[in-house]
């Protein structure tokens, strides 16, 4: 271990890095820490929208995604680190994100995953396979890969 990072006041549930940033979600806030400044926090968003399970980046590093308990995936602009969406759609608290291009992809305890744009913000699709909550997704080129706590890895194409 080189480094402890404080400052947050509940748990730590979130943390994706980009742009020379790091941030980390914990119940109601987000922690922006500068990587190349010995990581010194240099902003604290507030979320009032629901505690914060998972956290991506998207739109060439302009937009942070946020899912949470709430059932929601917050937008924040990340010029101004102000929250300029809510996106409904889930009935069950946000567990996972991923990005791949012009597409985010959200997993969620109502067992289902959301396809959505990323330029308009824009539910594309609902996936519905799993038997139990979404709890991780990875994608790539060419699949989305989702885990369950149904036990499976789906394989999607």
């Amino acid at each position: 271990m080189v480094q402890t990072l404080t400052g947050h006041t509940h748990w730590v549930r979130a943390m994706t890095v980009a742009d020379g940033k790091l941030y980390s979600g914990s119940h109601t806030n987000i922690k922006v820490w500068a990587v190349s400044d010995g990581f010194q926090c240099v902003k604290t968003i507030s979320s009032e929208k629901g505690s914060i399970y998972c956290l991506a980046v998207a739109n060439a590093n302009r937009h942070l995604l946020s899912g949470t308990y709430n059932n929601v995936i917050n937008v924040y602009d990340l010029h101004t680190y102000t929250c300029i969406h809510a996106l409904d759609g889930h009935i069950g608290a946000v567990y996972c994100l991923t990005v791949s291009g012009s597409r985010f992809y959200s997993g969620s305890y109502d067992s289902t995953i959301k396809i959505w744009n990323s330029q308009n913000f824009k539910c594309l699709q609902t996936a519905v396979r799993h038997t139990s909550s979404v709890d991780a997704l990875v994608v790539t080129e060419k699949c989305l890969f989702s885990a369950s706590a149904d036990h499976s890895v789906k394989v999607w194409m």
